[in-house]
């Protein structure tokens, strides 16, 4: 994504891939 930081964009991955292991992980 242009215009956005590298930490966001890092941060924003971990972010979906907590949500989507606690929605999908019961």
């Amino acid at each position: 994504v242009l215009g956005v930081p590298q930490w966001k964009r890092i941060i924003m991955y971990y972010a979906v891939r907590l949500f989507g292991r606690g929605m999908y992980g019961r």
